[in-house]
């Protein structure tokens, strides 16, 4: 590899009567690509007692080359390698700074947040999407996630203005808006989560979900009779809606056959 090749030459130049050579690293605690080019295989000359240098390196080179014989294709040889290296390094760190910033990256990293969502990681998960919140406050879904997690731990108002934030990004995102109506039923705020379920469903009155909600929020209100019409929607759009057949059944099992009239 071409970082051999260099340190040959300086070993060679160790055997040499006279100056010697060495390499000229970067600081360990360097962690910039660019940094790290100025000094990094830098061939510097020195004499045995380490004073100063008084020749540039490549003159070195050229009177050790003349002086043994060594074709000067051999000099061009080692330029190129050097070069390559030199090249090599570039590449790298641009790659380093890339990847921090490819759109790729951020999607799986969200796409992992999910899934720890859904295995109920919630604080593991919240860890991530702070930082991802931080890097891309831009990023609807990465609030949204973020603030389906804060729900998920109980903090109610950081999801509140995290599920809002990602709808003032993006407003057509019906999931997010059901989580915010969730949100507002958890603060006993039925009237605004009433709200943002009739929201959902001007737009989609096929979500179960959001029929199933907006029964909840016409019940916490006193509307029985809407609320069981709501969890009708719902079952005739997923028949197997379980919590939607059991609040129906709770609602229309009371002792007198009758459910609470809505005023």
């Amino acid at each position: 590899p071409p970082p051999l090749a260099l340190l040959e030459l300086v070993h060679l130049f160790d055997d040499l009567d006279g100056p010697g050579l060495f390499l000229e690293l970067p600081p360990a605690e360097s962690d910039m690509p660019g940094s790290r080019l100025a000094s990094i295989f830098q061939v510097v000359q020195t004499d045995k007692s380490g004073a100063p240098p008084n020749l540039p390196a490549s003159r070195k080179i050229l009177d050790w080359m003349r002086q043994s014989g060594v074709p000067f294709s051999f000099f061009i040889l080692l330029l190129v390698l050097f070069v390559t290296v030199i090249y090599l390094i570039i590449r790298s760190g641009r790659r380093e700074i890339d990847l921090a910033e490819d759109k790729t990256v951020t999607e799986g990293e969200l796409t992992l947040c999910s899934a720890m969502v859904r295995d109920g990681l919630f604080e593991e998960a919240g860890e991530i999407l702070l930082r991802l919140s931080e890097d891309h406050p831009q990023w609807p879904d990465i609030a949204a996630l973020l603030g389906k997690t804060y729900l998920h731990i109980g903090n109610l108002e950081e999801a509140r203005l995290e599920l809002k934030r990602a709808l003032t990004l993006n407003p057509n995102m019906p999931s997010v808006r059901l989580d915010l109506a969730c949100v507002y039923l958890r603060m006993e705020d039925p009237t605004r989560a009433l709200t943002e379920t009739d929201s959902i469903l001007a737009g989609d009155n096929r979500y179960a979900d959001a029929f199933f909600c907006r029964g909840q929020a016409l019940e916490a209100l006193g509307k029985d009779d809407l609320a069981v019409r709501a969890y009708q929607e719902a079952l005739s759009i997923n028949p197997r809606f379980r919590k939607a057949q059991e609040k129906l059944e709770t609602l229309q099992g009371d002792p007198e056959g009758k459910t609470r009239p809505s005023t």
